[in-house]
């Protein structure tokens, strides 16, 4: 992808995110606490671990670590500046130490003083800008055994029109992919990165109609509108995806080792 196209997404998505996550609305969209406690177990916490929380948001998954596992150190990467600086005051007041938060544009990372037992990445997968650079540096910054764990909408095997990239590319928000389950795993095992666990959940979503919704709507099968529960009403149109729920480990075969054989 080439870097003004890039630097688009990436402003896209701040200015997007920023205006989201102070929406109670919204909030209540992406809380799903049965598939964050989930998510977690797939994490395997370590005590006095260390983990990133990849797109933190408002610290969702990354808290909620944090509470449920006291000793070890936790630090949310999000492109959404000013949600960090209520994450950092909302840490302050709870007293939580070994807590953090910085910005990530969404393709290179800070500076670690320290590798992570785990990452995981919770609905941020689809607006990386240049995912094979973020892959390799995920594979710099996580340790050997380390459990990688991401959360992301997937594509529909079926939508051979790529209805939902077209729709979500509408939004502006710095939407880049959603994957097909077979082509996520693709993407991972070129980066050495094997599936262990996974399972699904679903998030539902619904967008004020506008002139280019309601062309592109017209313009899909209905077959593939059906894949994703689209209900056109007067004003909205809803749209339900599935969410591939997925941990990884370092390929074996090249590591000879995995944090799942370890344990």
């Amino acid at each position: 992808m080439k870097k003004t196209t890039s630097k688009k997404l990436i402003v896209q998505a701040k200015n997007s995110f920023n205006m989201l996550f102070k929406t109670v609305e919204y909030q209540k969209i992406i809380s799903d606490d049965e598939q964050r406690e989930r998510l977690i177990e797939l994490l395997r916490v370590q005590s006095k671990g260390a983990y990133l929380d990849l797109a933190t948001g408002t610290g969702y998954v990354g808290f909620s670590i944090k509470k449920r596992y006291p000793d070890c150190s936790v630090i949310g990467l999000d492109i959404a500046n000013e949600t960090l600086f209520e994450n950092l005051k909302k840490a302050k007041e709870l007293a939580l130490s070994n807590i953090d938060f910085f910005i990530f544009d969404g393709i290179t990372f800070p500076d670690f003083n320290t590798k992570f037992d785990g990452i995981i990445c919770r609905y941020g997968l689809h607006h990386f800008p240049e995912i094979d650079v973020t892959l390799k540096q995920i594979n710099k910054i996580m340790k050997n055994d380390g459990i990688l764990v991401i959360s992301d909408a997937i594509r529909n095997d079926h939508d051979h029109e790529d209805f939902i990239n077209k729709f979500q590319r509408l939004k502006k928000d710095g939407h880049v992919k959603m994957y097909t389950r077979d082509e996520m795993l693709s993407l991972f095992q070129k980066h050495n990165f094997t599936e262990a666990e996974s399972f699904y959940s679903k998030i539902t979503f619904s967008h004020e109609l506008n002139p280019e919704y309601r062309s592109l709507l017209k313009t899909t099968s209905l077959k593939t509108k059906e894949k994703y529960s689209v209900v056109i009403g007067d004003n909205k149109v809803t749209l339900t995806f599935n969410i591939l729920n997925i941990a990884f480990i370092r390929n074996p075969k090249q590591l000879r080792r995995t944090a799942f054989c370890r344990r």
